[in-house]
């Protein structure tokens, strides 16, 4: 929000942060959030998701299109980080869970499996780095998440968009197996 993160909405900041990356020859523009789909996109699904107000939602999309779009001008390639398995607050709210969990369940898969849809299909520039370690634990619940539902839901937004080549996805696991 514009109350929490002022230094987000300004693009002169950004050009200025940019334009270093590029003095710098750095290539690569990583941003790191818990649950960035819920303040970033919306769900047709599951509309009581978003965890911002309309009006900083809309300044949201604009300012994170402005973003990756300065940046792609410069080749520099944004990567959205997230973490696993959160969900928005909202959500959390409404079907009575915490906003993290350790395992999947039919509910919050569908629900991140729409999200991640939903940004590659609003954002398809932005690279995703996965993070399956933060409350996310066990190998097997690992694999689950990452093959049921980010690899699909990746594939879900690409279909979406008529893109048949997928882009790279940088996992980040904390003890998983390869």
């Amino acid at each position: 929000t514009p109350q929490n993160f002022p230094f987000f909405y300004d693009k002169k900041f950004w050009q200025e942060y940019l334009d270093l990356l590029v003095e710098n020859r750095m290539n690569t523009l990583y941003l790191w959030n818990g649950h960035p789909f819920a303040s970033l996109v919306k769900l047709e699904d599951y509309p009581y998701a978003l965890e911002v107000s309309e009006e900083v939602y809309e300044k949201n999309v604009e300012i994170f299109k402005y973003i990756t779009q300065e940046a792609d001008k410069r080749g520099i390639w944004v990567i959205q980080m997230f973490y696993n398995i959160f969900v928005s607050k909202p959500f959390a709210e409404k079907h009575g869970i915490s906003t993290q969990h350790r395992e999947p369940t039919p509910l919050i898969s569908d629900y991140n499996r729409k999200s991640i849809a939903a940004f590659v299909q609003k954002y398809p520039n932005v690279g995703l780095l996965v993070c399956l370690g933060e409350a996310l634990r066990g190998t097997d619940n690992q694999v689950e998440w990452f093959t049921k539902v980010v690899i699909p839901g990746v594939k879900d937004g690409l279909d979406a968009l008529g893109i048949s080549q997928e882009p790279p996805i940088v996992l980040r696991a904390h003890a998983a197996d390869p």
